[in-house]
């Protein structure tokens, strides 16, 4: 059972609290388990940030979860983000979900304790369905608050049916075109982001199983989510754009060429490269493992000694002294490399170790989940619909705020395709736009 839970579908988002002056920036601490406080904008604990979420995993192989406040009395609910959609749905199945306890931990929303949400609509019905999990149901419209703000009624996807679901999602709608009014779009119509841009730091090192729930330390199981900003101390070296493009055949998805595969181990001097055919990478935050084509998952293998093949649950056993050593499972596209440390890689439960990759579905398809997202700082323009990475690295807190990633003169673009440029002349944050 255990190891099935390596398989689930875990969120990837964020539990906040925040602070609201009704102009162009938010900062908001960690929110603890027990704690739902709201803090002053003036608060010298804020200052001036970006719309700022940080996250924390409630347990191992627990979601990452953003915190929204449904309907009147608010109800809170943890939805996953979602780059690939751009609606709000929630109640999954917790029977049919993966791990029943996550799936409770993130809550439940009953529109009928709500005396500001309108009838459910099931004319319009929304569903999805994958070979990872499916969920599907009606639309009931209500007041939405996320991270303190109220956005007013935006439909909500009520799920009556899901598959391996263990939390509902927040679609972010990265690559998707409609008219609907997103929770993106309300943000930035409300004034409070300037952009339609976000950027993600997971943080590295997850915990192992028996770490404490409430643990303090900085590098274990911490994120971040920025809205229309970048900190630029959450990565080392440039932040290269990537040369995303839309899925095939009417695929939403967008994804980035994944064009070679490495090992770095720099105590023991080795270094290796191998290059399997480039394979469609995309990013999914809503997954701790990651999906990989057969030879990349026999490439990452024949790196790490003593590997067995579980045949009976799918996965890779590995010795727990590898997450010990310093040493990196290395994702290269084109000319940026993502090193991945092997604590993050690979994932301990009950004293048992496991590669965090599986065989994917899909022959000519990568789906990068939080085992590599964790050594990745990533940021997204929705309305250029352009990815930007670089190495996550720790080194405290610098944000830049309002940020234009993307210009018509490519100013920001050096000739190595990274961006080099910060637009931090908005001081102001009450000053017009």
């Amino acid at each position: 059972m255990i190891v099935v839970l390596l398989l689930a579908f875990v969120a990837v988002g964020i539990a906040s609290e925040t602070a609201h002056n009704g102009a162009h920036s938010l900062r908001l601490p960690i929110r603890s388990r027990d704690s739902s406080t709201l803090g002053a904008r003036d608060d010298p604990g804020y200052g001036n940030h970006p719309l700022r979420a940080n996250a924390t995993q409630k347990h191992y192989l627990s979601p990452y979860t953003v915190e929204l406040a449904i309907g009147s009395p608010p109800q809170l609910v943890y939805p996953a983000i979602d780059l690939f959609a751009n609606n709000v749905w929630v109640n999954p199945d917790c029977y049919a979900a993966l791990s029943f306890e996550a799936c409770c931990e993130n809550g439940n929303y009953n529109p009928n304790a709500s005396t500001s949400a309108m009838d459910q609509d099931c004319s319009d019905p929304w569903g999805f369905s994958t070979l990872y999990g499916d969920a599907s149901g009606c639309y009931v419209v209500d007041d939405i608050e996320i991270v303190g703000v109220e956005l007013g009624n935006i439909p909500v996807g009520v799920a009556n049916a899901s598959w391996a679901q263990t939390a509902g999602r927040l679609g972010l709608g990265f690559g998707c075109h409609t008219e609907s009014d997103t929770v993106l779009d309300r943000l930035k119509f409300l004034g409070l982001i300037a952009t339609r841009q976000f950027s993600i730091a997971l943080g590295s090192a997850n915990p192992s199983a028996g770490a404490p729930d409430d643990s303090t330390d900085a590098g274990v199981g911490l994120g971040e989510l920025l809205f229309s900003g970048l900190n630029t101390r959450k990565y080392a070296g440039e932040l290269q754009k990537l040369r995303s493009r839309p899925g095939p055949g009417g695929d939403s998805r967008y994804y980035v060429p994944l064009t070679s595969i490495g090992y770095s181990d720099p105590s023991n001097c080795q270094l290796f490269d191998a290059f399997p055919p480039p394979r469609r990478a995309f990013f999914d935050y809503t997954t701790i493992i990651s999906y990989l084509p057969w030879e990349y998952l026999e490439t990452i293998t024949g790196f790490l000694p003593y590997v067995t093949y579980n045949l009976t649950e799918g996965v890779y056993q590995v010795p727990c002294y590898h997450r010990a050593q310093d040493a990196s499972v290395d994702f290269s596209f084109d000319t940026l490399t993502i090193h991945v440390a092997l604590r993050d890689f690979i994932l301990e439960v009950d004293g048992i170790c496991y590669l965090g990759a599986v065989q994917s579905t899909v022959d000519d398809e990568v789906i990068l989940g939080q085992s590599f997202l964790r050594g990745a700082y990533t940021a997204f323009d929705v309305d250029e619909e352009a990815i930007y990475m670089a190495q996550y690295e720790n080194c405290g807190d610098q944000f830049y705020f309002n940020i234009a990633l993307y210009h018509d003169d490519d100013d920001a673009l050096d000739n190595n395709n990274t961006f080099d440029y910060l637009d931090d002349s908005i001081k102001d944050f009450d000053e017009p736009l």
